[in-house]
């Protein structure tokens, strides 16, 4: 009997945590710029420039009690390492998030863009995408290192249905892990990508 109301206060403990822990998060369609880039250490291929989308999200923290917040990536089903495959960016600063703890001691709603680093396109369908929105820049004169700032992600969205079918074959995803104080556990939650 000491057993059973024992477990019950610890899942009663859980449960009640789990719900001043919560956090809403709301997928954005971007309008940030989608952008090209040629980088030979990230792209060795002499036939494809990098392409990187922006994805955004607004994160409210709904309890103070919230001790860790982290961010995991994954597209075509692998997992990416921060900062070497991908970068998280404070949308109104411009500046990369490495730690979370900052935003975690308010209970404002914060936007965050999220650029993969390594994603490769053709060079032919680069250079349509350039035709489409940059008639003055050249892929011939473009030098390593330089990006190109093509077309704000929700106008791109619109225009490039088969770019952005292909990237939905695969189910890309956010992975939010979150921890209270108290807790010596994390939770983690899935979050589909809406290319």
């Amino acid at each position: 009997m000491k057993y059973f109301i024992y477990m019950c206060v610890v899942t009663l403990l859980i449960s009640s945590c789990k719900k001043k822990e919560s956090y809403f998060l709301r997928e954005v369609v971007s309008n940030e710029q989608v952008l090209l880039a040629l980088d030979s250490k990230r792209s060795p291929l002499k036939d494809s420039l990098l392409i990187s989308l922006p994805n955004e999200y607004q994160i409210t923290i709904n309890n103070l009690n919230l001790k860790y917040l982290d961010i995991d990536y994954f597209i075509n089903k692998k997992y990416l390492s921060m900062v070497s495959e991908y970068v998280v960016y404070d949308k109104a600063s411009n500046k990369p998030i490495f730690d979370f703890k900052p935003y975690l001691m308010s209970k404002n709603t914060f936007s965050i863009v999220i650029r993969e680093r390594n994603h490769l396109i053709s060079k032919n369908d680069a250079q349509e995408l350039l035709t489409k929105y940059n008639k003055r820049k050249s892929l011939s004169n473009l030098k390593n290192g330089d990006t190109i700032y093509l077309i704000s992600y929700d106008k791109f969205r619109k225009d490039n249905i088969k770019i952005l079918k292909e990237l939905r074959r695969v189910d890309d995803k956010i992975r939010i892990t979150t921890s209270c104080k108290g807790e010596e556990f994390f939770n983690s939650h899935d979050f589909k990508i809406h290319w």
